[in-house]
């Protein structure tokens, strides 16, 4: 009798639950959109850049001159390696906000790759003087100060190795 019981709770469980709820019982602004981006996601997570932007400049015509909206883009030009695209699309945020960390952040990650420590310790030190919490500065910030120490005492080490040969 107790497993006749138990299904039957069950039964009506589901019965219970599925009559709660129906699509009309939802307001229609409580039901999230799709999300335009998941696309973009999944692209990115298997490598493709190309195809990410793509979808990126499909989806972006709902908003796109929000700051949002086009700092994916210069993140997804600089996934891309279109650097000087990218540069462009951030230079046009910082001009419209100076203090959009993100966008400084992602210059001074351009500069890094083009090997200008200068420039990049620049953005970096601009973006602390911003947000002095941002972690990822402040990490880079410190590899870029300690890397010339580093060398010389890689070299200051390995010189006697090689003259002792």
């Amino acid at each position: 009798m107790l497993r006749g019981s138990s299904a039957l709770a069950l039964i009506i469980i589901f019965i219970f639950l599925t009559g709660c709820s129906s699509i009309e019982d939802v307001p229609q602004e409580d039901v999230e959109p799709e999300l335009p981006y998941t696309s973009i996601s999944f692209y990115i997570s298997v490598g493709d850049p190309e195809k990410a932007l793509s979808e990126y400049e499909q989806a972006s015509v709902k908003e796109p001159e929000s700051e949002e909206t086009r700092l994916l883009y210069s993140r997804l030009l600089l996934l891309a390696g279109r650097l000087e695209e990218a540069q462009a699309e951030l230079d046009k945020l910082v001009a419209a906000n100076p203090q959009n960390t993100e966008a400084l952040f992602n210059l001074s990650l351009i500069e890094g790759i083009r090997g200008n420590r200068a420039a990049q310790k620049e953005f970096l030190q601009k973006l602390i003087g911003i947000d002095n919490e941002h972690a990822q500065a402040r990490a880079s910030l410190g590899e870029i100060c300690l890397t010339p120490i580093f060398t010389g005492l890689l070299t200051a080490t390995l010189n006697p190795i090689k003259h002792s040969k």
